[in-house]
């Protein structure tokens, strides 16, 4: 489980909880084991971020990074006249019959979450004042990018 106090601006990490790449795990079973070779290479975790993107009640599309030096958060205001924002995530998964796992809306289980292989994030937005019909005119955006785990291990490669 881990804990982050804004008082003492740290985060503490602890046995327990959802660990989804295995970083808290104390002793031989955690996931530096296994990136550093079992400890033949040279391996630490030096500063940690937690990113969460947000809507608010008025509107606007809040970026909060947690683990930032000196503060125990900041918040960036990516977008405003915010109306939704979806995320799709393609996994590297198959089902029981051997067929490629179809995109997803949410995470639910630590193998969808270790599994992502891209995100893709639509976000749509409106016009902050009434145009000459009265209306206010929407756009939506999407956006994709390709990333990889923890461990670089499956990480997506051109063919």
């Amino acid at each position: 489980m881990s804990t982050l106090s804004v008082e003492t601006r740290t985060l503490t990490f602890a046995n327990g909880g959802a660990d989804t790449y295995g970083l808290k795990l104390s002793g031989a079973n955690n996931d530096i084991k296994a990136i550093s070779t079992s400890g033949s290479l040279a391996t630490s975790l030096q500063r940690m971020k937690i990113i969460h993107y947000y809507v608010n009640s008025s509107g606007f599309l809040i970026r909060r990074v947690l683990g930032v030096k000196g503060a125990g958060f900041r918040d960036s205001i990516i977008a405003e006249h915010v109306l939704n924002v979806q995320f799709n995530y393609s996994l590297d998964m198959q089902d029981a019959n051997g067929n490629v796992v179809q995109p997803t809306a949410s995470l639910t289980t630590q193998a969808q979450r270790l599994g992502v292989r891209s995100v893709e994030v639509t976000v749509t937005v409106e016009t902050p004042h009434l145009l000459q019909n009265n209306s206010r005119s929407q756009i939506s955006m999407t956006t994709s990018t390709s990333v990889r785990n923890m461990q670089f291990r499956k990480a997506q490669q051109p063919t």
